[in-house]
């Protein structure tokens, strides 16, 4: 995560997700932009925009499923993509800790 300062405070920025980098490669794929995908879903361009960049850390349903029928992708990938762990940076991480 990268701390920035906007407007006097700070601010956290997230890091790009698994889901928002599959919404931005179909939405790229198809030559569209966040517009045309906010027009296609009913979302706001924010939405989209937000999803994209992994400023929404669980999107609503209601969301995933505008997205999935506006880059015609079944919901249910974008839900295993927004709600699936985390995976770890580094897979030592995953070992347990020896007691």
């Amino acid at each position: 995560m990268v701390l920035t300062r906007r407007r006097g405070r700070a601010n956290l920025m997230s890091m790009k997700t698994e889901l928002g980098d599959h919404v931005r490669r179909l939405r790229l794929d198809q030559g569209k932009t966040i517009q045309q995908v906010a027009d296609t879903s009913g979302l706001p361009w924010r939405t989209v925009h937000s999803v994209e960049n992994g400023d929404s850390a669980r999107p609503r349903p209601e969301t995933l499923d505008a997205l999935a029928h506006a880059l015609g992708e079944d919901a249910s990938v974008l839900a295993l993509k927004a709600y699936a762990p985390a995976k770890a940076a580094h897979p030592e991480e995953d070992r347990p800790v020896p007691a």
